[in-house]
């Protein structure tokens, strides 16, 4: 997706932020599209973290950029985060997702979102 094209979408007088704010909506727009794409494949809490930290990004620029038209977005602590993501027992899942992997194991719905996570991360 190109940002440019993506301005082509709205039917605005004038750019709704500057060109790194446009690349950001950008990013966040594609994380979004690929949550939506693996949705078969993954639970949505798997693509959290992806789809947060494109959309923290854009936040946090646009809260310091006069050229980005939404400067009032939240603060990154206003946003609550998943608190399964930081459990033990589903980061130490995902490393073995991971690993299983890297070594090329098939993937296996029976296993734990975590390590499923951690599967779907070593595909990439």
């Amino acid at each position: 997706m190109d940002h440019k094209k993506l301005l082509d979408l709205w039917d605005v007088d004038e750019m709704p932020a500057c060109e790194e704010g446009m690349k950001l909506a950008q990013a966040f727009l594609i994380a979004a599209g690929e949550g939506v794409d693996r949705l078969g494949v993954e639970a949505p809490e798997d693509r959290i973290t992806e789809l947060s930290a494109a959309y923290m990004a854009m936040v946090e620029h646009g809260n310091d950029c006069g050229n980005c038209n939404e400067n009032d977005l939240p603060e990154r602590d206003d946003i609550p985060s998943d608190p399964t993501e930081n459990a033990p027992e589903y980061q130490a899942d995902r490393k073995i997702g991971f690993q299983a992997g890297v070594e090329g194991h098939e993937a296996d719905d029976s296993k734990s979102s975590g390590w499923q996570r951690g599967w779907a991360d070593a595909q990439e």
